[in-house]
């Protein structure tokens, strides 16, 4: 049998090269129960792994899905499917649902229109608008109609959601915000990132409502912090133009059958593309996952070409896949 300095000299050349005999360290062995305490060792980010509590003779060391490394695509895809469900949480009856005082009280409270002229009006009203069909066609009967002007439809509106008004024509853009929200959300939900402020704070313009659903997974996804707030519709249209022409990452869309096929799907794409970095969120009835092929470092927001985006849906109508740049 090989003696003590033998032994150890092994031991030494293996922990230098960073693998470990296939078996691993035994489960009782004082320096398995010394890593657990000391975190000195990489340590699979599925709680429910069962692999062993250390990996060493194994060299991955990549992707990483939510800061956690996974030491397996099995151990991937347990630690996605649970992602997947507690996104998932947000479609629940009465999920993030909250009061807002209607228009129309918002309008009269502020002096932008008269009791008189909202009833004056109200047989020229679109039925929609009656029937509570959403701010945006009542605000474009009023603008249309001249009874408001747009700046003060804007300033209701942002009072309706107790958040400022953005000037964009007398904020100077940042050209590096291709990467802060993909452009399809965007374009879909009526979204502009403005600027980014002591390196931690995004500026995102809204039009016609704040979508706090997309709100909350830009700050999820990207790290930083998000003001919101409501910009005119003019000013709005054509800085959304310039930003839809401005580079930014590759998107893919994925339908799946069900939210089980869906974290197979996005499990094997991370692990495939061995992302250093991986978040999900959801907006709505979206799922929104995004990797990082670089480490960022130095910057708020990654370059455009170091991110790759991914929008999925799970339903019923599901199996259909398309990459688009």
């Amino acid at each position: 049998m090989p003696g003590l300095r033998e032994r150890s000299e092994r031991k030494d050349a293996a922990r230098a090269a960073g693998v470990f005999p296939a078996g691993g360290l035994p489960e009782k062995s004082k320096l398995n129960r010394w890593s657990r305490v000391a975190g000195m060792f990489p340590r699979c980010g599925n709680p429910r792994c069962g692999h062993g509590p250390i990996r060493l003779w194994r060299s991955r060391r990549s992707p990483l899905f939510e800061g956690r490394w996974c030491c397996s695509e099995e151990c991937l895809r347990t630690r996605l499917e649970a992602a997947v469900n507690r996104e998932g949480r947000s479609d629940e009856p009465g999920a993030g649902w909250m009061h807002r005082i209607p228009l129309r009280l918002m309008l009269l409270e502020q002096g932008g229109i008269s009791a008189e002229q909202l009833r004056r009006a109200g047989g020229d009203e679109p039925a929609g608008a009656r029937a509570g069909g959403g701010n945006e066609r009542l605000e474009e009967w009023l603008h249309s109609s001249g009874v408001l002007s747009e700046a003060a439809l804007t300033r209701a509106i942002s009072a309706q959601w107790s958040c400022p008004v953005f000037s964009l024509s007398a904020t100077r853009r940042s050209q590096d915000l291709g990467a802060a929200i993909p452009a399809f959300l965007a374009d879909a939900l009526g979204a502009l990132p403005v600027r980014v402020s002591a390196g931690r704070l995004l500026y995102v313009a809204f039009l016609h409502r704040v979508d706090r659903s997309l709100s909350y997974a830009i700050e999820h996804v990207t790290g930083l912090r998000i003001a919101a707030g409501m910009a005119r519709e003019s000013e709005f249209r054509r800085e959304q133009a310039r930003f839809l022409l401005e580079r930014s990452p590759k998107t893919r869309f994925v339908e799946a059958e069900d939210r089980g096929v869906l974290a197979q799907k996005m499990a094997a794409w991370i692990e495939r593309e061995q992302a250093v970095e991986a978040r999900l969120a959801r907006i709505h009835e979206m799922w929104w996952l995004r990797i990082w092929r670089r480490e960022q470092r130095g910057t708020p927001l990654p370059a455009w070409d170091t991110v790759e985006d991914l929008l999925a849906t799970a339903g019923p109508a599901g199996g259909a896949e398309e990459g688009r740049k």
